[in-house]
């Protein structure tokens, strides 16, 4: 599959909206890597000032991980549809992980041929 720099860019804007309309995220950068398969994005700085000076205590570091992975599970779809349309192929799913202690995110897409 042929990365354009332009469909790079569509793709960081399209995450970027979803995640500040949808979960409330607002990380520092994102960055796309689309390949054949898979489209991985990073997001880097994603947690709030109070977020990051609580979790220190590995019950809240687990609470926060697991409270965005269910909200972005159950709004996916709508950032797989909107990236299909750009990327010009089925996103089939797609996963968010996030690293609390080093306050970054990953989200994995399958991308379909």
């Amino acid at each position: 599959m042929k990365t354009s720099p332009k469909i790079i860019a569509a793709i960081i804007r399209e995450v970027d909206t979803f995640l500040e309309q949808s979960l409330g995220l607002h990380p520092a950068s994102v960055i796309a890597d689309l390949h054949d398969s898979a489209l991985m994005i990073i997001l880097k700085d994603i947690l709030t000032q109070a977020e990051k000076e609580s979790i220190g205590e590995k019950h809240i570091a687990e609470l926060v991980s697991r409270n965005y992975i269910a909200s972005y599970n159950a709004v996916r779809q709508i950032l797989e549809t909107k990236l299909t349309g750009i990327v010009g192929h089925a996103i089939s799913h797609s996963s968010l992980f996030i690293d609390t202690q080093a306050n970054c995110g990953t989200i994995l897409c399958t991308v379909s041929a």
